[in-house]
């Protein structure tokens, strides 16, 4: 939750990246997507691309839903083609 609020509030990626290496072994597929589109909102596209990339194989390894009105499944199509 802090991540988001933290995210919301356009806080500092160090804060967001020491949280992170909290919720990093649980893999939550959330945590990954809420910091690809951290670093994507902070124009760091090549790190976002692989966090968007690591929450979609997490999601597709849990199982998790991957339809095409998935957030996941939208925003990591759209970071590959931001990063072409």
């Amino acid at each position: 939750i802090r991540l988001l609020q933290l995210m919301n509030e356009n806080g500092e990626i160090k804060v967001a990246e020491d949280i992170f290496k909290k919720l990093k072994t649980i893999n939550s597929v959330d945590a990954y997507h809420l910091m690809g589109i951290f670093y994507h909102k902070n124009k760091k596209n090549d790190r976002a691309f692989e966090y968007f990339e690591t929450a979609f194989r997490l999601l597709k390894e849990q199982n998790g839903y991957l339809g095409k009105d998935s957030e996941i499944l939208n925003n990591t199509i759209n970071i590959y083609q931001f990063n072409q």
